[in-house]
């Protein structure tokens, strides 16, 4: 009754044209027709039945070798999504390319370009600020609404090395990793809103981590150090959501529920209306460690601390 009738197909194909090309096809559709309240029931019922269709479908393509390169990989993804909430409705479209290097089993370089439609309407007469108001921190519909509102679309192009030391990659208890990035993004195009000129984005996202792990007979204490900070190339540029950085989490800083900790540059002069609105950052840092013991068989325990902030 909440997300209506349901249905998802998948079809996977591991040696396409018999290059060992893999092939992956998953489409996700749903129809919403019983609403809870009257208020939904005018949001949605009104759309044309293409909009009402919610839908994610995705197709891949996996090439193990390139053009005869030693240890070079190559993947195609192509998305697209229709997503209705209570007060909006998303549609994306995305192509992406990667290619990844391992020059040696732990070591991998990693160059990829994408290009991302979006476009946001809003039920209602409502404004992205309002509904994330209402959200309360939901990071489902936070995670949906970090692009702009109307149609906006964004190219990229991101260079990645990871180097792994670790002795597994699941439950490591001894050993190190690095990872490091930098992305290139920038609007392609974008819509004004009423009096409010169309956003422009054009950046240089950078992120580095560390990982360190150190066995003291049973025990391991783990260590990460995570830095992240965004370049704006160009004057007037503002960094759209789904670029920022959001602290707040179990994966981020323990402690703070996900995504929730203001920037500290905003957290004294954020109005007390709309303070609930969760705001991401432009530089971060977070240092986390742990000390990891057994307790039982497979069955372990940890006290950790995290130290962390972010700036807009």
């Amino acid at each position: 009754t909440g997300q209506g009738l349901r249905s998802a197909f998948e079809y996977g194909y591991r040696n396409l044209l018999g290059y060992a090309l893999g092939f992956t096809f998953r489409a996700e559709i749903g129809f919403q027709f019983f609403f809870q309240d009257a208020e939904l029931e005018r949001n949605i019922s009104g759309l044309s039945v293409l909009d009402r269709l919610e839908r994610r479908i995705t197709a891949s393509l996996a090439l193990p070798q390139v053009a005869g390169l030693p240890n070079v990989r190559g993947t195609l993804d192509l998305v697209h999504l229709r997503d209705n909430q209570r007060a909006f409705g998303l549609d994306k479209n995305a192509v992406s390319l990667a290619f990844t290097w391992r020059p040696e089993p732990r070591v991998s370089l990693t160059w990829s370009a994408q290009i991302e439609h979006n476009g946001v309407s809003l039920f209602g007469g409502q404004t992205i600020e309002q509904i994330l108001m209402e959200a309360m921190g939901n990071p489902q519909i936070v995670r949906l609404l970090r692009v702009p509102e109307g149609n906006s679309a964004v190219v990229s192009s991101r260079i990645g090395a990871t180097i792994e030391q670790r002795d597994s990659s699941f439950v490591p208890t001894r050993g190190w990793y690095a990872a490091a990035g930098v992305e290139w993004a920038r609007s392609v195009a974008s819509e004004a809103i009423g009096d409010r000129p169309a956003p422009l984005m054009h950046i240089l996202r950078i992120t580095g981590t560390f990982n360190g792990y150190v066995p003291i007979d049973e025990v391991v204490i783990a260590i990460q150090g995570r830095l992240g900070g965004i370049v704006p190339l160009e004057d007037g540029q503002s960094t759209f959501a789904n670029r920022q950085f959001f602290l707040g989490g179990v994966d981020t800083l323990r402690g703070f529920n996900q995504d929730q900790l203001q920037p500290q540059d905003l957290a004294p002069v954020l109005d007390p209306e709309t303070a609930q609105i969760l705001r991401g950052s432009e530089i971060f840092y977070l240092v986390r460690a742990e000390v990891r013991f057994p307790i039982y068989s497979a069955f372990h325990g940890a006290v950790f601390t995290d130290l962390g902030n972010h700036w807009a």
